[in-house]
């Protein structure tokens, strides 16, 4: 029997994020296995990276240079977001290498509908569909909601998500699990004390110094600040006691913390806070006093190649744990998280750790030998997302303790939280799980999918057109390979045909021979949207969900991008007027990502020309119960089929 083929669609390994940590790792066991065929769709990343050969797997890029070089990629971050997500190369990347297991492990936005449960495709392979995301705050985001409806296998990172859900409607969501994100257990562990003293010795930390350690992103939800205001009360309060921090992050990350001028402010001297230096070029790194960056870096003798450590450090995990090592406890204070991996690191290099007590700390809170670190709730603008704000006072109460606790007692929590952070959170033990998953599914036989499409060669009506093509007779073979999927040669008659259109654009006119292009390019879309109706019809039933109470109702707006643009701006209006109704919104499927993300629509589906008969689609002259739709909206009629109001152009003219 041939081995299972399993596909992981995530963050590359070639970066630095929670994902990345979790799926290296992960993907590490499952091979060694040698149990299964292994895909990665690598977000974020060219398809064809040459650093892709370091892997065992086979390893697919989620942007292609068709994608990178459109006209799209250069103006629309959304798309942009979306194509690095990997939404253009989904579908392909599990069709075409027929997997057996899908998971997909990102926050819950990285997988729309539109790409996944909403697709043909998904029907066939949801079964063995695992959605292993985070759930950082509350309430939780309609979308975990919507995947754990149509997916029989979500699992979250924390109880947090699944306990929301739980409290929701457990019978609804009773399906939901945890399977914990994946920590490098062999490398963090607590460092010799010979070692940590000469390390301590090397970077001036003296042995007397105690030092509370922050690992994190510098980004708005890690509340840097509540810990300076800590320290700076502490130091007010108890100033016989030598404590100072350690930020092991960018200290100049975009966006992120001015964490010099917070220090400045709480009056604290910059010797108080510590920073991870790497140097760039040769990959030393030291701990200091934070003095700006760039630095020159005195072991390769580089200028302006030493800054502080973020998401680009060079430092491996081992280095990392010694870093960790050399301090006393472990402050992880944040307002809102998914899986904050410095809860489990801390843990693992033996460090007594205060954690906030909400989203993902909650789980790590309820264990007696870490210290919760309470606080207030307060609203995010925008999304309304529950967020935690620590209580400064509270880290002072740790830090006391810990300071006037025996080196034997923290030494004994440090151990007793490395115990549990290596059974929860390694590899062996969240690996064994989905190692079970795959092994417990079904084989998935892909003939019986590709047979139900009649082997169609559907045509790409959304397909990416490059920039940059100089010669109108590429432009059109561009447009027959990516949207038509045909080679022609250059002597095809429709080829010359379709050229004849630029004979009579002066030499130099780019913007008439733009237009051409673009009127081109609208038919080329047109043929093929036809063609697909054709070889393979839609059946309107088919992308009803009956099964729902709801009414429904369905707004046709075929074209164009304005047109879709100002619908969308209407559909508020619609959902406060039919409450209660699921809207269906059909376009042609080059302007889906119009609407992709609308909370106010039920479901996006291909525009076919029959839905532009009111009579079909509302159930003229039948039974009420046999009706697609109880509402029908034809918004375009007077901008793309009938031209009206032509004579009436006094402002207040009423016919």
């Amino acid at each position: 029997m041939r081995k299972k083929r399993i596909g992981f669609i995530s963050s590359s390994p070639l970066v630095k994020t929670g994902f990345s940590h979790s799926i290296k790792t992960l993907l590490s066991y499952l091979y060694k296995t040698n149990k299964y065929e292994i895909y990665l769709l690598h977000q974020g990343m060219m398809d064809g990276h040459p650093d892709f050969q370091r892997f065992p797997y086979k390893s697919t890029g989620a942007l292609t240079q068709e994608i990178v070089n459109s006209e799209q990629w250069h103006k629309d971050q959304n798309f942009q977001r979306t194509a690095s997500y990997g939404n253009f190369q989904a579908k392909d990347f599990i069709i075409k290498n027929e997997l057996d297991n899908i998971y997909l492990v990102e926050d819950v936005w990285a997988f729309p509908s539109e790409t996944y449960w909403k697709q043909d495709y998904f029907d066939f392979c949801k079964k063995n569909v695992v959605l292993h995301t985070t759930c950082d705050s509350l309430p939780v985001l309609p979308q975990f909601k919507e995947w754990a409806e149509h997916c029989p296998n979500v699992y979250f990172w924390t109880k947090f998500g699944c306990e929301a859900l739980w409290e929701e409607d457990y019978e609804k969501y009773k399906h939901v699990n945890v399977l914990h994100g994946i920590a490098k257990t062999e490398s963090f562990k607590p460092l010799p004390a010979p070692e940590r003293k000469e390390l301590r010795k090397k970077f001036g930390i003296k042995e007397n110094d105690f030092l509370g350690l922050y690992s994190f992103r510098n980004q708005t939800r890690k509340s840097a600040y509540v810990i300076i205001e800590a320290l700076a009360k502490l130091k007010k309060q108890n100033p016989e006691k030598n404590v100072k921090l350690h930020f092991h992050t960018s200290w100049t990350e975009q966006s992120g913390w001015n964490l010099d001028q917070l220090r400045k402010e709480a009056g604290l001297q910059k010797e108080d806070i510590l920073a991870t230096y790497f140097c760039q070029k040769c990959g030393d790194w030291n701990i200091q006093p934070f003095e700006g960056e760039p630095l020159d870096c005195e072991h390769c003798k580089t200028e302006k190649s030493r800054i502080t450590a973020g998401i680009t450090s060079s430092i491996t995990e081992d280095d990392l744990s010694k870093i960790f090592s050399l301090s006393d406890v472990g402050l992880s204070v944040f307002n809102s998280g998914g899986l904050e991996y410095f809860n489990v690191e801390g843990l693992l290099c033996g460090l007594p750790m205060l954690i906030s007590d909400y989203s993902c700390g909650k789980e790590f809170t309820e264990q007696d030998f870490v210290y919760p670190l309470d606080g207030y709730m307060r609203r995010e603008p925008g999304t309304n997302f529950l967020k935690h704000e620590g209580n400064p006072n509270t880290i002072v109460k740790f830090i006391n303790k810990m300071y006037d606790a025996p080196i034997e007692k923290r030494r004994e929590i440090g151990l007793i939280g490395r115990k549990w952070a290596l059974k929860e959170f390694s590899v062996e033990t969240v690996g064994s799980i989905i190692e079970k998953q795959i092994n417990d599914s079904e084989y998935l036989d892909w003939s019986k999918y590709h047979e139900s499409k009649k082997d169609y060669d559907v045509k790409n009506t959304d397909a990416v057109i490059p920039n940059g093509i100089e010669s109108d007779k590429e432009y059109i073979k561009v447009l027959y390979k990516n949207i038509l999927k045909m080679d022609v040669k250059d002597d095809d008659s429709g080829l010359l045909q379709w050229e004849s259109n630029f004979t009579n654009v002066p030499e130099g006119n780019n913007e008439q021979r733009q237009q051409i292009r673009q009127k081109i390019e609208q038919s080329f879309r047109k043929i093929a949207f036809d063609e697909n109706q054709k070889n393979n019809p839609t059946n309107i039933k088919d992308l009803i969900d009956f099964d729902r109470p709801n009414k429904r109702g369905i707004i046709v707006i075929k074209e164009s991008l304005g047109d879709c643009i100002v619908v969308s701006s209407l559909l508020k209006s619609f959902h406060e007027k039919y409450e209660g109704y699921d809207l269906y919104l059909s376009t042609q499927p080059q302007f889906f990502e119009v609407f992709e993300g609308n909370p106010y629509i039920h479901k996006i589906i291909p525009y076919h020309s029959m839905m532009e008969n009111e009579m079909g689609m509302i159930g003229c002259g039948g039974e009420e119960k046999d009706a697609l739709f109880h509402f029908f909206g034809l918004p375009a009629i007077a901008t793309q089929k009938i031209l009206n109001y032509l004579s009436h152009n006094k402002s207040g003219d009423i016919i």
